[in-house]
């Protein structure tokens, strides 16, 4: 037991040594700390609950979704990671800006 701990102990360091140095300048989408904003309130913002929009409703919420997932699969770099993210945080949170601005910059 006590091996495992001092294995851990030294992995977590090694990673911080490498993530300081800028050893880990890609990252995968999921593992960023901020994200969009939820995808039911964008879509809210976008479509309100008026009569008639339950359509695009539907419509925001799973081209959201989709987004989302195919953001979490990909490699970002992070500079292009954050400036994505920025653009999308400045339209509302949209994981759709977010994705095309990723396919853009890369």
């Amino acid at each position: 037991m006590h091996n495992i701990c001092f294995s851990i102990m030294i992995y977590k360091k090694l990673l911080l040594c490498l993530v300081v140095l800028g050893l880990f300048s890609c990252s995968t989408f999921r593992e960023q700390r901020t994200e969009p904003s939820d995808i039911e309130q964008y879509c809210i913002k976008i479509y309100g609950k008026r009569v008639g929009s339950q359509k695009a409703m539907i419509t925001c919420l799973q081209q959201e979704r989709s987004a989302r997932l195919e953001l979490s699969r990909m490699t970002i770099p992070a500079d292009v990671a954050e400036y994505c993210r920025r653009l999308s945080a400045s339209t509302g949170g949209s994981y759709s800006v977010m994705l095309t601005c990723v396919r853009k910059e890369l």
